[in-house]
């Protein structure tokens, strides 16, 4: 009797941790993409951005390369040496990948002030037959 409860008590154990692990890790995604949502509102700095989440990468854009954008490596000292020195006429780009379904572009004017934030569609998206999310 006493080895029925015990596997009953570590059963019921186990499946309230994965439940809670389930839950836990949605909610920590969609608070994570509301965060990034606020923080890179219309006329944010880049450095505000950055001091919340860092990309492991930014693309400068300009229109002859790479379908408008080349990707770089991080390197926060790079971009505010081009910021200083109006090397980003056309202004760069950050992207976030949260979640396999999640991810972000975060666009920034020559002066590194947010213009724009934009959900990248995803395969769930595609799924519920929206093609744009924002």
């Amino acid at each position: 009797m006493k080895l029925i409860v015990g596997i009953l008590v570590v059963v019921i154990g186990l499946f309230v941790v994965v439940i809670w692990l389930a839950t836990g890790a949605g909610n920590t995604l969609a608070n994570q993409a509301q965060k990034l949502e606020e923080t890179a509102a219309r006329g944010a700095d880049w450095l505000d951005v950055v001091a919340y989440k860092k990309p492991k990468q930014y693309f400068r854009i300009d229109g002859e390369h790479n379908m408008g954008r080349r990707r770089r490596t991080w390197n926060e000292q790079e971009i505010a040496d081009a910021i200083g020195k109006n090397q980003l006429p056309e202004g760069f780009m950050f992207e976030y990948i949260l979640g396999s379904d999640l991810e972000y572009l975060v666009y920034f004017n020559s002066k590194g002030k947010v213009t724009s934030i934009k959900k990248r569609p995803s395969m769930s998206d595609l799924a519920e037959g929206k093609l744009f999310t924002h």
